[in-house]
């Protein structure tokens, strides 16, 4: 019989959450997620959020010491990958779910666009979630465009039902009894 563990394998990400806070109940142990979210918006670029909460909880790691990275990038390649969190953590058994709360602070935006959220343990990529950068303004012209694209096609339909020889404005008046 093999007793042999393969320390090699991959560890589970069983929670990655980005959020406005944790609170651990200090009797108890219990996390409580406080303001989950998944996406920002803002209107001047570069953007700077004040704080926010990478909530990771781990299982499947071997015991003793790991290492935890985690970056924030664009998929283009565009922009160079920053290193948001860099530290080690224990795991007091396999079977244990580990729960890391990640304060982040200042974290700045330069443009808008979706970023990569990239984590990694022992120098292995285990989670990789998006996190889009949304520009207001654009947001909002976007929409007019389409209020307006919307309200042209409803005002074309309107001209074609519309047939100006079967109006007669006095039998409107006639029967209309509304007073102005």
């Amino acid at each position: 019989m093999n007793t042999k563990t393969n320390t090699n394998t991959k560890c589970r990400v069983n929670t990655f959450l980005t959020c406005d806070a944790v609170h651990v109940d200090p009797a108890t142990g219990k996390h409580t997620i406080l303001g989950i979210f998944s996406s920002l918006r803002g209107k001047d670029f570069p953007i700077v959020h004040p704080k926010m909460v990478w909530f990771l909880s781990l299982s499947e790691l071997t015991k003793g010491e790991h290492h935890l990275k985690m970056s924030i990038t664009d998929l283009t390649g565009e922009l160079d990958t920053r290193v948001i969190i860099d530290r080690h953590f224990d795991a007091p058994d396999p079977l244990v779910k580990v729960n890391l709360v990640n304060d982040i602070h200042r974290l700045k935006f330069v443009e808008a666009k979706n970023y990569s959220i990239v984590v990694e343990v022992d120098d292995e990529i285990v989670f990789v979630d998006s996190f889009p950068v949304k520009d207001v303004n654009t947001e909002a012209q976007l929409k007019l465009q389409e209020l307006l694209e919307e309200y042209d096609d409803d005002d074309e339909d309107y001209d074609e039902d519309y047939d100006d020889e079967d109006y007669d404005d006095d039998d409107y008046h006639e029967e209309d009894d509304s007073v102005f």
